[in-house]
């Protein structure tokens, strides 16, 4: 298997595909200074879509500084057909929560 460098550093469980052109991660994992440093979330994307033969990226914030993944997508969505996700949200509010504070918000994204 060819391995193909893309000049970035990240983890997988830091993008989510739908095996159909559909990328999903959070800019806390990829846009991050400990990570890619001197690239723009726009050159992260083309990197990332160029390296999975996808077509679009869906964004979402994230959090920074919360765990030792900067909160990777996979712990909160997985794609379980295309265009189609499960998305893992707390039935029982906890405001102080940071996790039960972004689970929403990329949920609406």
């Amino acid at each position: 298997m060819p391995i193909i460098a893309t000049g970035l550093n990240g983890e997988g469980g830091g993008v989510e595909h739908d095996g159909h052109g559909l990328l999903m991660a959070h800019e806390s994992s990829w846009v991050n200074p400990n990570r890619n440093p001197d690239l723009s979330r726009d050159e992260i994307e083309q990197r990332l879509l160029s390296t999975y033969g996808a077509k679009q990226m869906i964004w979402a914030p994230g959090l920074w500084d919360k765990d030792i993944t900067d909160y990777h997508i996979d712990g909160l969505v997985r794609f379980t057909g295309p265009s189609r996700v499960l998305i893992n949200l707390p039935t029982d509010p906890y405001t102080k929560d940071p996790f039960y504070l972004a689970a929403p918000e990329t949920h609406d994204i």
